[in-house]
């Protein structure tokens, strides 16, 4: 697992990690008929914040260099944070590893990012 800074080139992967998680885990609550995955909204709003300086916007790269999961961070706020649905259940977005490459690359920007609480 890498976690890197996001770049524009990253938008069609960070949008099919969030179209497939969004419609898996929320299709109860939207029906993807009655309300289906606002992509050109989702698409505008990552290329926003990927250009933005005030917002550090971040891909999780697997081993073979695939996207597997994204996060954006605002000062010291989480904006955005998924991870692929085929890596549900394998600890990556529970893992400390993950939330420490984030705390440590928003601290590296002089942004304070704590620690989740250990269970």
């Amino acid at each position: 697992m890498r976690l890197r800074a996001a770049v524009q080139s990253d938008l069609p992967a960070i949008l099919e990690v969030q179209h497939s998680g969004a419609v898996r885990a929320l299709a109860h609550i939207f029906p993807q008929d009655a309300y289906p995955f606002p992509r050109a909204a989702v698409q505008s709003r990552w290329a926003s914040e990927i250009a933005n300086p005030g917002v550090d916007v971040y891909v999780i790269e697997n081993d073979e260099g695939q996207v597997a999961g994204f996060a954006a961070v605002r000062d010291n706020e989480l904006l955005h944070f998924g991870t692929a649905v085929e890596t549900w259940g394998t600890g990556l977005a529970a893992g400390r590893t993950t939330f420490d490459c984030l705390r440590d690359s928003s601290m590296i920007n002089r942004r304070p990012f704590p620690r989740p609480p250990a269970h």
